[in-house]
């Protein structure tokens, strides 16, 4: 309870005590003026000691600003008038009020998976009372422990953006008494006036501007009244909010008027529910030299409802000319540091002076008062804000999706300079699921032929998608494509897009006629690839021609076959036939069949039809084989000393000329070697091996000539003789013609008898279970 001295006059006390605005930590109080009394003793309950929170002279002194207070506290208050006038000395009843800051509301929002919006009620009016006038702002990802966002806000930011003005003329008054103001600008034919005004609501109409013929007032019901000599203008609606800063501008261009409040059109009436405009044609509505502001001066309306403008003005302009709309909406809210062409005078109320020079054109407002003792000349700091509270919202984007999880933030606001806490809150969020993407393929027999995927985003925060194909175990990327995000910021919203993966011909991995593919569509976000949504389709198999390749029937030739009738159906009319990736000869694709025999035996040939349609190479297929290796060698393998006949023995085989060992031959039972199916080329030199590796017999095998008859091959092996004295009787001679003779007989006809002959000590041949011999080639 307060506590004060005085005679006590139960009598004396005020009226509608209360808070006309509550913030975050300021709390704006009014109540009536007590006419008698010169002063207000205002009392805070959580204040110690018998002391006011504030003593406010005079008694047309009725609201007050209480700042630098907690969030979301109540906070009780007690008014006292009071009077130290002789004779009329006395304290007055106290009334009370109890009003609240508000809180602190802090809510995280998130339609996707990879951001998230903060939304906040920041109040300007919270700078006020900091010691540096500026707070420090972050905002943390406590289930990451991330700091997302940090910022400081300081009063001389927010000035440039919310705080128009920071000192305003204080306009009391009474009825006809009190403050006003003349520009003293002379007469003005065509003209505009803008003025910054805060009302304080009082049961009469008040003057904003009087020349005694062009009427402007603001009425207690919160019109705009115009009065031109004695034609009436009103608003259609009630623009005007008392308490709070308003922005009125009109225009005159000689024959239109034009109104505007807070930078949008104001519509009028010529009468009380009149048709509306926002341009009415005026005739002689030139302003006065004797123009004043927030008075009276002689105008249509001179009875005692009609009174002084009573409240405070943060800034006056006048120009020479009516601006247009858009000029009026695009600087309504600036100060200007220069002067445009035809401003006549901007002045603001920082410099606390009646005689208030505009140091843009030089022009002077003369403040005046027609009452100093009662209503003199004042100012006062008016920290209002042409956006005092207001929701921020701060947008913050995931370097990855974290959809289906649940995070935790908070956000603190600190004071700077001290670090104290001034207020916190947390807020949690499940990140919904954007689902996977779908994918769909069709087969296009054009020319190239392709694979059109049809990829349906169910994301519009994955900017990027990255489009592979499979074969077998497999991968190629076909493409990656990144979205063009639109004005929201969002990618592919409601959309699908097209992905060709085409017939390429000079590309290795290019898709080939009866592949069968698979593809897979896979969300990216930056450089983050989401596997866990990877989508894939069925196998899809590209366009099957049958391509097949084999030898005809006489082994001297490759011959390529193909399916005509699937080629010419999908609209495709030759065909190019490449060898090994060089291009052999053009076909019709009706043919369906094409022989090559320029080719070498043993080597494996890769055949590609390439499907063409209008000139260009539209799809290919490919098949391998090869003419059978048709190089032999025949021969008998003897030991290195003695020439015996060594039977089962194997040979190592070595291709020379390429440098690979063969699967060698093994003699018979008698020595014999017979083998066939040698690959050879075009020439290649063999060797047979013996077990040491040592080259027994070297010989050639070309295309021209791919018999080889290596007579003996000795083997290092020698043999341990077997003491006899013959094997063989009756050794005789007999006579052929062109020949020498030889005939025997075996002593044991049931033994395999090897019989060598040798020509002057040479061996010539090796018989096996053999009577005879014929020379044909020792000469006469």
């Amino acid at each position: 309870m307060p506590v004060a001295l005085g005679y006590y006059n139960a009598q004396q006390k005020t009226a509608n005590f209360g808070a006309t605005a509550t913030y975050l930590t300021q709390i704006e109080l009014a109540w009536d003026e007590v006419p008698e009394a010169d002063g207000y003793l205002l009392f805070r309950e959580d204040l110690s000691g018998p002391f006011p929170l504030a003593v406010l002279e005079g008694s047309a002194t009725t609201s007050y600003s209480d700042i630098n207070l907690d969030i979301n506290t109540e906070y009780t208050y007690s008014l006292v008038p009071y009077s130290v006038t002789t004779g009329n000395f006395f304290l007055g009843e106290a009334v009370s009020t109890s009003p609240r800051t508000e809180p602190f509301t802090f809510q995280v929002t998130s339609n996707t998976e990879a951001d998230v919006t903060f939304e906040y009620a920041f109040d300007n009016h919270l700078l006020l009372g900091l010691i540096e006038q500026a707070a420090y702002i972050e905002i943390e990802d406590l289930t990451t422990g991330e700091l997302l966002f940090d910022e400081v806000m300081s009063l001389t930011e927010v000035a440039n953006e919310a705080l128009l003005f920071d000192n305003a003329l204080v306009l009391d008054g009474d009825d006809r008494k009190g403050v006003y103001a003349e520009p003293n600008v002379g007469s003005l034919s065509t003209w505009t006036v803008e003025m910054w005004m805060n009302p304080v609501y009082r049961n009469k109409q008040q003057i904003l501007f009087d020349d005694g013929h062009v009427q402007v007032i603001a009425t207690k019901a919160n019109y705009l009244m115009i009065y031109v000599g004695s034609q009436l203008y009103t608003s259609s609606t009630t623009p005007f909010q008392t308490s709070t800063w308003n922005h009125l501008t009109l225009a005159y261009d000689g024959t239109h008027l034009s109104t505007y409040h807070n930078g949008e059109p104001l519509h009028l009436r010529t009468k009380w529910g009149g048709e509306s405009s926002t341009s009415f044609a005026v005739s002689d509505m030139g302003l006065g030299s004797n123009l004043r502001l927030g008075q009276y001066n002689g105008g249509r309306q001179s009875s005692d409802v009609y009174q002084n403008f009573y409240g405070a003005w943060g800034m006056v302009r006048m120009w020479n000319k009516a601006r247009s709309a858009d000029q009026v909406a695009a600087d309504w809210d600036d100060v200007f540091t220069q002067a445009p062409t035809g401003l006549l005078g901007q002045w603001t109320f920082e410099e606390e002076n009646a005689l208030l020079t505009d140091p843009l054109t030089g022009q002077v407002l003369a403040i005046e008062t027609s009452d100093e003792a009662n209503y003199p000349v004042t100012w006062k700091a008016s920290f209002d804000f042409t956006d005092g509270v207001f929701t921020k919202y701060q947008y913050e984007t995931f370097d990855e999706p974290v959809y289906n999880q649940d995070h935790e933030f908070q956000i603190r606001i600190y004071e700077s300079g001290t670090g104290r806490l001034i207020s916190s809150a947390k807020d949690n969020l499940v990140f919904p699921d954007p689902l996977a993407p779908q994918i769909a393929a069709k087969r296009i027999a054009g020319s190239p032929y392709e694979v059109e995927l049809t990829i349906t985003p169910s994301s519009i925060r994955a900017n990027q998608y990255r489009i592979r194909r499979q074969e077998g175990t497999e991968w190629v990327q076909v493409a990656i494509v990144e979205g063009e995000a639109n004005d929201e910021g969002d990618y592919w919203k409601n959309e699908s897009f097209l992905v060709s993966d085409v017939y390429a011909e000079s590309n290795s991995s290019t898709l080939l006629g009866g592949g069968s593919y698979v593809y897979e569509v896979t969300p990216m976000y930056g450089d983050y690839v989401d596997e866990h949504y990877a989508v894939t389709t069925s196998t899809v198999t590209v366009l099957d021609y049958a391509v097949a390749v084999d030898p005809n029937a006489g082994q001297t030739g490759l011959t390529v076959t193909w399916d005509a009738n699937t080629l010419t159906t999908n609209g495709y009319d030759s065909v190019a036939i490449l060898r090994d990736g060089e291009h052999v000869q053009y076909v019709l694709a009706n043919a369906g069949t094409y022989t090559d025999s320029l080719i070498l035996y043993g080597d494996t040939y890769t055949y590609t039809v390439q499907v063409w349609e209008q000139g260009q190479a539209a799809l290919a297929q490919s098949g391998s084989n090869l003419l059978s290796p048709n190089g032999t060698f025949s021969g008998r393998v003897l030991s290195a000393q003695g020439n015996y006949v060594l039977p089962n023995k194997t040979l190592g085989l070595r291709n020379l000329t390429e440098g690979t060992d063969l699967a060698g031959p093994t003699a018979d039972a008698y020595g014999g070697l017979a083998t066939t199916g040698l690959y050879y080329g075009a020439e290649a030199e063999f060797a047979l091996e013996d077990a040491a590796g040592n080259v027994l017999t070297n010989f050639l095998l070309s295309r021209s000539d791919w018999d080889a008859d290596l007579g003996f091959v000795r083997y290092d092996t020698t043999l341990n003789t077997v003491a006899a004295d013959s094997l063989t009787t009756a050794f005789g001679f007999r006579t052929v013609t062109h020949g020498l003779g030889f005939v025997w007989t075996p002593l044991d006809a049931n033994q395999t008898l090897f019989t060598n002959v040798y020509r002057n000590g040479e061996l010539v041949e090796v018989l096996v279970d053999q009577t005879t011999y014929t020379d044909y080639t020792g000469g006469a």
